[in-house]
């Protein structure tokens, strides 16, 4: 599996995607329906609650896995978000 890991980034699992780990069908279902749930992680062992961490689509820079983010608990570029700063 091929993957690109974003420098900077405090979550080892937030990366970009490449194109051959998705199917056809994924791939259209993330990019006009919306996010996929890809997994899930137990960050904290002692409450027990999961990180759920989701393959979206970016115009500019294509499939990404990331998580949740702010308050709209919207999902997040992060090669856009490395570009912002």
């Amino acid at each position: 599996m091929f993957s690109i890991n974003i420098p900077g980034c405090a979550h080892k699992h937030v990366r970009m995607v490449d194109r051959k780990e998705l199917s056809f069908l994924k791939k259209l279902r993330i990019r006009f329906i919306g996010p996929k749930k890809a997994f899930s992680i137990i960050v904290n062992k002692e409450k027990g609650e999961p990180l759920d961490y989701y393959y979206g689509y970016c115009k500019k820079h294509g499939y990404f896995i990331s998580y949740p983010q702010g308050w709209d608990r919207e999902l997040r570029c992060p090669l856009c978000k490395i570009e912002q700063k």
